[in-house]
């Protein structure tokens, strides 16, 4: 019987993935909407700087809910809300802020920043239900190498030109690390609108990873992640 493996690869990205691109029946965009240009403007992979947020996170059968703070003093910006449907105690309080001082990013990380995409690569895919599907890929020297091996689909609405949805697929097998071989990588993302609608904000997350270990051993992962009560604040410097 085959053992599975939790492995932390979602964590790092928050996803990567693809299909294989197109090609030849999706023809490529020389010049861009005006839409889809407006829309990847202002459109915020990331949790943004100046603005408090509540995040909920499922990792397998483990649930947390933390609120992020920039106007809280510095080593303070994040706390614990619940974990595993129930107050935090204090030891997990005191592991939880350990952690956060020592290996967190300032706020939550998507797998992409928007400079990340071959803007000349996008390609009209479909049109449906007053949406728009583009196809394309990410630049050669995005900072997360993996970017290179996945396929990106950006769902827009051309109304609000705002993103509305953002999935990425693994093109084809890979091997990010000795032993580790990863057959599945998918990650979809979707967006809404500040309340006042001057940016476009993460909503949800949901990334899925299937691999294998020295080639024997399962590993996969599943996460999710939910964004909510966004709220405009001025950061502590």
């Amino acid at each position: 019987m085959t053992s599975s493996l939790r492995f932390p690869f979602t964590l790092r990205l928050l996803g990567i993935a693809g299909w294989l691109l197109f090609a030849v029946s999706s023809a490529q965009v020389t010049t861009l909407p005006d839409y889809l240009t407006q829309a990847l403007t202002r459109l915020t992979s990331d949790a943004p700087h100046g603005w408090a947020y509540t995040v909920a996170t499922t990792r397998d059968d483990e649930h947390s809910v933390e609120r992020y703070d920039p106007s809280r003093p510095k080593g303070g910006e994040w706390t614990l809300l619940s974990r595993n449907g129930r107050a935090p105690d204090a030891d997990e309080i005191q592991r939880y802020l350990r952690y956060k001082a020592s290996n967190a990013p300032t706020t939550a990380r998507a797998s992409f920043q928007k400079g990340d995409i071959d803007v000349g690569s996008l390609a009209l895919l479909r049109e449906e239900n007053g949406l728009a599907v583009f196809r394309g890929r990410f630049r050669e020297d995005a900072n997360e190498p993996l970017l290179a091996h996945v396929v990106l689909d950006l769902t827009v609405d051309p109304a609000r030109a705002s993103v509305v949805e953002a999935v990425l697929r693994l093109a084809a097998p890979f091997s990010p690390a000795l032993g580790v071989r990863m057959h599945e990588l998918t990650l979809t993302m979707s967006f809404q609108e500040a309340a006042d609608g001057s940016v476009v904000l993460p909503h949800t997350a949901h990334s899925r990873f299937r691999g294998r270990l020295f080639f024997l051993v399962p590993i996969e992962e599943e996460m999710r992640i939910a964004y909510s009560d966004f709220v405009r604040v001025t950061p502590r410097r």
